[in-house]
């Protein structure tokens, strides 16, 4: 028998973006397989129900919370209840799904039943019409060792974890996992007390069930948008938790930090020489190789990009003296607003 799979939307009072959101389910060339579409709507706005009535074709249970909780506690509680299927795939109201994302997902998990979960690379972008920012795959990619893009990534327990340690690999919208195992990794996210990281953490307990499948091909758009959950958190905060993420990393993993450490420079040696550039702005994010170096262990094996990057910031303040002001003040803006921090 086929496995079927549930579909769960999270929306919240954001009707315009969960009507393109189940357009988007309903053109799947997979749509049969669907078993239920799960809205749940958490911002008090009754028309997402008359939204989901215009997709009569689609399998929807329409769920309205009131009161309204954080959007955590929200994820939370459907987490903790997902239908009885076997796979289960995620789509923010927010973003969208290309027409073979389900299909793709699928089939990757059907082939390889050792497998947890399944990915897709992501385009990013602010709206339907807007120019496409592909996603740099760097998390998947480094972690992995660098693969082709012309296959799909089986990627084992410990290359996730250092997928994980350099960033966010994989996002929510764009998962296809075994329900059984999301189940199992959702405990252990509601008693986490991290409300901010939780797409950083999901692959590093995933990944104890099976490995990880990434399609490094895009097959989601992700909206960048002012209303995002993410940007109810300070720079401040999102920094500490990203930061008690990766200490909580270096406590999951089997092996001792120092080893671990050690792999994770290895790695990054061997990165091509024209990618070196963007993975370097990865490892000097404050939540990466500078909280690792925390420890003065870690720091010892970290020396080698430790004096990489100081070198770099060198380079970055003379150049700061030739560089007018107001380009500065532009990138920042242009930072703030299509990434994470």
């Amino acid at each position: 028998m086929n496995p079927a799979v549930a579909v769960i939307i999270p929306t919240a009072n954001r009707p315009e973006f969960l009507r393109n959101a189940l357009r988007s389910v309903s053109t799947q060339t997979a749509v049969t397989r669907i078993a239920e579409v799960l809205v749940s709507e958490n911002g008090g706005n009754e028309t997402s129900r008359a939204i989901c009535a215009e997709f009569a074709g689609l399998p929807i249970r329409y769920l309205f919370r009131t009161p309204t909780t954080s959007a955590m506690e929200h994820g939370n509680l459907l987490l903790g209840a997902l239908p009885q299927c076997d796979l289960t795939a995620f789509l923010h109201d927010d973003d969208w799904w290309a027409p073979y994302h389900l299909e793709h997902g699928i089939k990757a998990l059907e082939d390889r039943i050792h497998a947890a979960a399944y990915y897709s690379s992501v385009f990013e972008v602010t709206g339907e019409t807007a120019l496409l920012r592909c996603d740099t795959n760097s998390g998947f990619w480094f972690g992995a060792g660098y693969p082709p893009l012309t296959c799909l990534w089986d990627i084992s327990r410990p290359q996730v974890i250092l997928s994980c340690l350099l960033r966010t690999p994989g996002r929510a919208s764009a998962i296809v996992a075994r329900t059984a195992s999301l189940r199992k990794a959702s405990v252990i996210i509601r008693n986490s007390g991290n409300p901010f990281d939780t797409d950083r953490m999901l692959p590093v307990l995933l990944s104890r069930e099976g490995t990880i499948l990434y399609n490094p091909l895009p097959q989601v758009f992700i909206r960048y948008h002012e209303l995002q959950d993410q940007r109810s958190f300070t720079p401040k905060e999102r920094i500490e938790f990203a930061s008690k993420t990766t200490d909580w990393i270096i406590e999951s993993a089997e092996e001792h930090p120092a080893d671990l450490v050690q792999r994770f420079v290895e790695v990054v040696k061997r990165c091509p020489q024209q990618d070196r550039p963007t993975l370097d702005f990865q490892l000097s994010q404050p939540w990466c190789v500078p909280r690792m170096a925390l420890d003065p262990q870690m720091e010892r094996e970290l020396r080698f990009l430790l004096d990489t990057m100081g070198r770099s910031s060198k380079y970055k303040t003379a150049l700061k003296q030739f560089i007018p002001p107001i380009v500065l003040s532009a990138k920042r803006i242009i930072s703030r607003r299509f990434f994470h921090f």
